[in-house]
């Protein structure tokens, strides 16, 4: 192979196993050079089915009699489980479950809060400077991303990261407004609207949109902050029971605001106050389910009552995200099933609520959740696998903070080159007008606590 053209042996490499590269590198320099430079053409090819490595997930402590043993089905129980929540939840609280013969990915620093996660790259809070971070768990990579002036003296968790290695290496990190506080949900309106500001490593400038919502958010409606799941270029939000935000963030200025509607949304009638009967979604009264991608498709997972199932669709646009699509049933297994093989698997005294939690991005594999533990089910297989065998007075959290999926991500990316300590924060422009805010030393930031 000696006298093998350079194009001729990097077809030859790209169709190697992952493994088997690392040994390639040690045959000789010239070897070590292309796999080098094509590691990022590589990593698409390997991108698609690289196994989870881990799962990070948040607990909660429980106090000594907790009614929340049960789903909330009503919007007052619904609303008092997120009071709850926002009570005894602990944000630092985050655990990691390793799924492969490796240790916890090692945090650089200690005061780094994980707040979102996103194919291979982590968005971290530091809490002794006040900034955003993100990080590569596999590459050790770190940035800090600079403060626009007008985020200085805001403690804010409503943030999104934005990445995908097949689409590029460059990164950006959504930060939202809440369009209300929890007391006010009856009173947003047709005009509420949301300040969306977007920064991207690319350009390394925070710049601003504002969002109409519309009638998004309805009496009915509650609002998660934290379900956020991104694919090609669209940043989808769980913004309530039954209703998915799409953000397109490469056309934030020219494409409406879309919103897409859950999966088999069923009709109820409810009483109210007055005595009269209202048709509305049941959707809203029930519980978020979970969001996610899979097998490069956008996916919406629940348990449906009326069939007795959990059931997880995909949703297929063929590849044109502002188009309309269709959610697609893909997979489908029965509640009372599922019931009756936990009972036995961890030989239990008495049945327990179960709800799904995530499903895998590469494989037919659903993760379940429970008040104590979490476990995964292999659709094919049947294969019944415990992931979390629970702690003491701890509940598992997954509707602020869903469960994440750590997936090695082995290139460099392209991250925005400022250091903890000499970063300037960027100017933040107004989409609209092209203003500008007046940017601030990352100094001023580390003292203002």
């Amino acid at each position: 192979m000696e006298n093998l053209r350079e194009d001729l042996l990097v077809e030859i490499l790209v169709r190697t196993s992952e493994k088997d590269l690392v040994r390639c590198k040690c045959v000789c320099k010239l070897w070590h050079r292309i796999i080098s430079k094509e590691a990022n053409l590589l990593l698409r090819r390997f991108w698609p089915n690289s196994p989870i490595s881990g799962i990070y997930f948040r607990t909660l402590l429980l106090p000594k009699r907790s009614q929340f043993t049960r789903p909330c089905c009503s919007r007052s129980e619904r609303l008092s489980y997120i009071d709850f929540l926002i009570q005894f939840s602990d944000v630092t609280d985050i655990n990691f479950v390793s799924l492969a013969p490796e240790t916890e990915p090692e945090r650089i620093q200690p005061s780094w809060i994980l707040i979102d996660y996103c194919n291979g790259l982590e968005l971290l809070f530091d809490s002794s400077f006040w900034q955003y971070v993100v990080f590569n768990p596999t590459t050790k990579q770190q940035s800090y991303i600079p403060k626009a002036f007008e985020h200085s003296k805001k403690f804010h968790f409503l943030v999104a990261l934005a990445f995908d290695p097949i689409e590029s290496l460059h990164y950006r990190v959504v930060r939202m407004s809440d369009p209300k506080p929890i007391v006010k949900y009856e009173q947003i309106g047709p005009n509420a609207s949301l300040v969306l500001d977007v920064f991207s490593s690319e350009t390394g400038h925070w710049v601003r949109h504002r969002l109409q919502l519309g009638t998004i958010f309805t009496r009915n409606s509650v609002l998660f902050w934290r379900h956020f799941t991104y694919i090609r270029g669209v940043l989808y939000w769980m913004v309530s029971s039954s209703n998915i935000l799409c953000i397109d963030l490469n056309n934030l200025a020219k494409t409406p605001t879309r919103l897409l509607h859950v999966p088999y949304r069923e009709k109820a009638v409810l009483s109210r106050v007055n005595n009269s009967e209202s048709e509305v979604n049941s959707a809203d009264m029930c519980k978020i389910g979970c969001l996610g991608v899979s097998m490069n498709h956008l996916y919406h997972c629940r348990r449906i009552s009326k069939l007795g199932a959990f059931c997880v669709w995909f949703y297929v646009d063929d590849g044109n995200s502002n188009g309309p699509g269709e959610w697609v049933l893909k997979f489908s297994v029965s509640y009372r099933y599922l019931q009756d093989i936990i009972f036995d698997y961890l030989s239990l005294r008495r049945k327990i609520w179960i709800e799904p939690i995530a499903v895998s991005p590469t494989a037919d594999v659903l993760f379940i959740g429970t008040k104590d533990w979490i476990l995964s089910y292999h659709f094919e297989s049947k294969k019944l696998q415990l992931v979390y065998g629970g702690a003491p007075n701890r509940g598992v959290d997954c509707y602020f903070f869903p469960l994440s999926m750590l997936r090695k991500c082995t290139c460099l990316v392209q991250f925005y080159k400022l250091g903890e300590g000499t970063a300037v924060s960027t100017p933040l422009t107004m989409a609209s007008d092209s203003g500008e805010i007046l940017s601030l030393d990352a100094h001023d930031l580390h003292d203002d606590k």
